[in-house]
Parts: C-alpha cells; structure tokens; sequence
C-alpha cells in the first residue's frame, strides 16, 4: 500500500499519521470562546444601531437630550485620540467623525450621533457592561423582562429568581471564556452539551435584548 502513494505525497502521508488523536473537547474551548466574542460582537452592533435609530427621533442639535450630547462628546473625543494608535479592527472614517462633530454645537440644525463610535468602548459582557452601556443611550434594561422573553424562559425558568438567573448564567460564561483565552490548555475541558448550553443562552440573551431595546425606541421610552 506505501508503494502506492506518489513520492511527493509521502511526507505529508508521514506528517499526519504521525499527529496526535483527535480531541474533541479542544474544538469545544475554540468555539466556546467564539460564541462569547459573537455576543460581544452583537452587542457593539446593538448599540450602534440603536443610536441610529434615535438619532432619528430629533431634528436638530438642541432637540438631543444633554445626556446623550454629552456621551456623544465623549465617545468622539475618545476615538479621536486614538487616532495615531487605533486597534486594527476599528472600521473609523475619522474624517467623517470630525466633520459630524463639528456639527455638534447649540443651534445647529443637524441632529448628528456618531453611532459608529458608541459601539468601540464596551468592556466585556458582563450584567453591569450591559446595562451601563444601554443606559448611555436612554435605554434601561429589565432584566425580569429578559428573562421572560419564550426563549430565554425555557433556559430559567425551574429557578426561583430568574432575572438573577440570567445574570449568573451571564457572568459565568464570561469567567470561562476568560479562563480559556487566558490559561489556553490550563481550563479545564468544555463537554458539548457546556458548548450548547452557552450558545443556546446567548441566542437567547441577544434575541431578549433586540426586543427590549426595539420596544423602548419604538415607544420613546427613553430616560436621560
């Protein structure tokens, strides 16, 4: 049979006989980080879309309650200087950016909101993250709500407090996407019914948290 192969392929034959027993479990901690960063992912992508949207509901600068002005400041002026030292995911125009800001002054009849900057500065996506982060755009999270979204019902339902519920289950996922992206081989293993778990949870997390933040602005309940 080794007389079969051609020469040439013999070495890459050699190479992979030689590798180790396939593992399972490594694929597992790999795609258990990767739901965690497409949570994160969705929800910079949430807010921006969020802010454009209410961006929508003024007509001019000083019709922007002053809370979200001044957020708008913030997040610009924290973008801006990272210009010279940005991180290479960053899809910034900073010419746009300076010009949009520009139009951010008392009587101007532009209602302008860098939503493209409101998504740069989330920290991880813990309970708190989320609800600060949503908070600076008037928008409050219910967590009771969320956790009576029909999906997201099914997963906490058997549980005496469930808005609490999704919180731990929130956080924990966080802390073990931590210990994988931190201690690589060092975690211990990710089963796949641990990988299903966290991606059930967090498609239910985002499908809860879409509803909720539609509801608000559709309805105008935002708090500044």
């Amino acid at each position: 049979m080794w007389q079969a192969v051609p020469a040439e392929q013999r070495p890459l034959l050699q190479s992979f006989l030689a590798q180790k027993a396939f593992n399972p479990e490594e694929i597992n901690r790999a795609l258990y980080a990767v739901t965690c960063a497409a949570l994160e992912g969705f929800v910079r992508s949430l807010v921006q879309s969020a802010v454009q949207e209410i961006g929508k509901l003024y007509t001019s600068f000083d019709e922007i309650p002053e809370k979200l002005r001044n957020r708008n400041y913030s997040v610009c002026g924290r973008a801006l200087a990272q210009i010279f030292n940005h991180p290479d995911h960053w899809k910034v125009d900073f010419t746009k950016l300076a010009e949009d800001l520009g139009a951010c002054v008392p009587g101007s009849r532009r209602a302008v909101l860098s939503s493209d900057v409101f998504g740069l500065f989330i920290g991880q996506i813990t309970p708190t993250n989320v609800t600060e982060v949503f908070d600076w755009i008037g928008v409050t999270i219910d967590w009771a709500q969320v956790a009576r979204e029909p999906r997201m019902k099914k997963l906490v339902q058997t549980v005496s407090n469930p808005p609490a519920e999704v919180q731990r289950k929130l956080r924990q996922i966080i802390r073990t996407r931590n210990r994988i992206v931190h201690m690589g081989e060092g975690i211990s293993t990710i089963s796949q019914s641990e990988l299903e778990d966290a991606i059930d949870f967090v498609a239910a997390l985002a499908e809860a948290l879409v509803r909720q933040v539609e509801s608000k602005i559709e309805r105008r309940q935002l708090k500044f």
